[in-house]
């Protein structure tokens, strides 16, 4: 018998990456919280959260088609 030199299929790939990525996220925050205390890693937290979305927008609006959003009704939409 063959084996396929990838056994896995596109979404038990995706949900195995996905799980990776969340792990690799708690531990991170898990580790700066031992290191610096939940104050400094919050800091921390949100300085990532508010540089991320910028990079995360961007994805979504391609990913939905949207060249930009202009006005509220249109961010409710979106």
């Amino acid at each position: 018998m063959t084996r396929h030199p990838f056994p896995l299929i596109k979404n038990e790939l995706k949900e195995l990456l996905n799980k990776g990525w969340m792990t690799h996220d708690a531990m991170w925050f898990y580790h700066c919280l031992e290191e610096f205390g939940i104050e400094k890693t919050n800091r921390i937290n949100l300085a990532d959260i508010k540089s991320m979305s910028a990079i995360e927008i961007k994805r979504y609006q391609k990913a939905l088609g949207l060249e930009k959003v202009d006005t509220f009704d249109e961010f409710k939409h979106f």
